[in-house]
């Protein structure tokens, strides 16, 4: 199954983040697309926010939309 990613919206004066070894970059427009497993540790302990507009899943399927679900309940209502 295809990792689930999360959108962000990083801290000001932010240009990137990392987890362990990996390293992303923020985009021009102040969001970080970064895995769902990343994306928990990010807003609960560095200051990011749940972006309001999210990637579209990799694979349609009621599995991925049951883990996107779950991953976007536990990290809190989006930013905008």
């Amino acid at each position: 199954m295809p990792e689930q990613m999360v959108r962000l919206i990083a801290p000001p004066g932010t240009d990137e983040c990392n987890f362990g070894t990996v390293r992303y970059r923020v985009g021009d427009d102040g969001t970080v697309t970064v895995p769902a497993e990343v994306a928990k540790d990010l807003v609960h302990g560095a200051g990011f926010a749940m972006a309001s507009v999210q990637p579209a899943p990799a694979a349609e399927d009621s599995q991925s939309s049951d883990v996107e679900s779950a991953v976007l309940t536990s990290l809190g209502d989006p930013v905008e």
